[in-house]
């Protein structure tokens, strides 16, 4: 079974992942790699490092991120 499909399976089973890498948060908003390092050296979005020098994003700070965005715009 390819990773994107193992990915899926573990997703629809447990629900969207909790600590998102780099990548992941750039997907999810819609923003490059380098703006997000820029958001997280800026203290925009927070990181954990879960492990070694893993970077994560928690989920809930990119969901709070995007919402004051929004209200910013209003």
């Amino acid at each position: 079974m390819p990773r994107n499909d193992i990915q899926s399976a573990v997703e629809n089973a447990l629900g969207p992942p909790l600590l998102l890498t780099v990548d992941q948060t750039g997907e999810l908003t819609g923003l490059s790699r380098s703006s997000i390092y820029g958001l997280v050296r800026a203290g925009r979005l927070p990181v954990v490092h879960p492990v070694a020098r893993a970077t994560r994003i928690p989920r809930e700070a990119v969901e709070a991120f995007v919402a004051e965005l929004i209200a910013e715009a209003r």
